[in-house]
């Protein structure tokens, strides 16, 4: 269910990827997109976000950085010198 907030256009933006999610077919996977929602949350808090933000923009922002830094850190497990 989506419940939007009018006037917060961040946390409209993190309700309406909640379907998304749910429509994950693994666990796993749901688990990891809602930790990316949560790290863009943070960025937006971080950022002061203001209502004339473009809410989606930072979104992918974030989701790219974090998917980024997994991705690094899988590396340096396999042991790649980065």
């Amino acid at each position: 269910m989506i419940t939007f907030v009018k006037g917060h256009p961040v946390k409209n933006e993190i309700e309406s990827w909640k379907c998304f999610a749910d429509s994950l077919h693994s666990e796993e996977d749901k688990e990891h997109f809602r930790e990316m929602l949560r790290e863009y949350h943070q960025y937006c808090i971080a950022l002061s976000a203001e209502p004339e933000s473009f809410p989606s923009e930072q979104l992918v922002l974030a989701l790219l950085s974090s998917q980024y830094k997994k991705i690094i850190h899988w590396l340096i497990e396999k042991g790649f010198k980065i």
